[in-house]
């Protein structure tokens, strides 16, 4: 079971491959531990717009037509412990053009949580949707060529950025079955791993 502490929580931002019908979505949890927490749809309204802000993984021109972003959900325990939800759904098009040679939609970047504490419980990966590659940058391992992932990890570099300087910083909320501490932690930045992933549970859905 997910630790959830007071004025901590998790956003989930929604996408769609409109071709296909098929939704997809990455999880980042989030902590503020110095002030009260906006409500839930105010902090999912300040999450949404934060992923398609200028120089974002997801502005609207970092995905194809293909693409469209459809906001966030919030889950949190606000500061009197209560477990809370809010929505801020708003669809973002993408505006890139599109084409036939993209890659498979559940073979997504794979971005690690970097902390600064060591040990498997302090890592943590999110799996974003790849909405702008061509399967010609991708080889037969899944590795992508140095340019796209260099642009990328500057986006997510950019995006880690706007995400701790916003009063509600990243953290990694840990699950009470494993061993060690089970404070929440600060993450410190984003790499952009060179191979891309598979979401093996999520790619049966709708089948």
């Amino acid at each position: 079971m997910l630790i959830m502490g007071n004025n901590q929580g998790e956003c989930t931002y929604l996408f769609t491959y409109t071709p296909l019908a098929r939704q997809m979505s990455f999880t980042l949890g989030f902590y503020d531990p110095t002030t009260i927490l906006p409500s839930a749809a105010g902090a999912a309204n300040l999450f949404r717009t934060e992923l398609i802000g200028a120089g974002m993984p997801y502005q609207a021109n970092q995905m194809m037509t293909d693409w469209v972003f459809n906001g966030c959900k919030v889950l949190m325990r606000d500061n009197s412990g209560n477990l809370v939800s809010g929505t801020s759904l708003v669809n973002t098009q993408g505006t890139a053009v599109s084409s036939t040679n993209v890659t498979p939609i559940y073979t997504p970047y794979v971005i690690s949580k970097t902390t600064a504490q060591a040990g498997k419980k302090f890592r943590g990966r999110l799996y974003a949707p790849v909405t702008l590659l061509q399967e010609g940058s991708v080889d037969a391992g899944g590795g992508i060529t140095t340019g796209h992932q260099t642009g990328q990890q500057t986006l997510w570099t950019a995006f880690w950025g706007v995400r701790d300087s916003s009063g509600i910083p990243p953290y990694l909320l840990h699950d009470a079955s494993t061993p060690g501490p089970s404070a929440a932690t600060h993450i410190i930045g984003f790499f952009v791993r060179p191979v891309l992933g598979v979401q093996r549970r999520r790619r049966t859905r709708g089948a």
